[in-house]
């Protein structure tokens, strides 16, 4: 509710929903990204996929302290949004919209309450 309360004031920040639903929160959201039930999954291999071929990484970061980037690099790349569409029924364009929202943003919240 913080979250929401702030796209009323000053400077509001953009929020993403990936929910399958019609929610109050996805309804004042910047961007509603509803995939089947079961599908969050590849939403999530297309919008990684998306980050790393626009280059929104931090590559230094990465290289000090993950082990197994270039496989997930491999697995995220079979998923280019029009897959991600056909399986999971997210456009593509809010798919590309989404990514560019998380690669150019300077700070970022992110909260789960069920799904991945």
């Amino acid at each position: 509710m913080k979250i929401l309360d702030r796209l009323a004031g000053p400077n509001p920040p953009k929020v993403i929903v990936i929910d399958p639903r019609e929610t109050c929160t996805a309804q004042k959201a910047t961007l509603h990204l509803a995939p089947k039930p079961g599908t969050n999954i590849p939403v999530m291999n297309g919008l990684l996929n998306l980050l790393i071929q626009a280059e929104h990484i931090d590559q230094a970061y990465i290289d000090a302290h993950i082990t197994g980037f270039e496989e997930l690099k491999e697995i995220v790349s079979k998923w280019p949004p029009e897959r991600v569409e056909e399986v999971s029924g997210v456009p593509a364009r809010k798919l590309r919209e989404a990514a560019e929202i998380l690669g150019t943003t300077k700070s970022l919240v992110s909260t789960v309450l069920q799904g991945v």
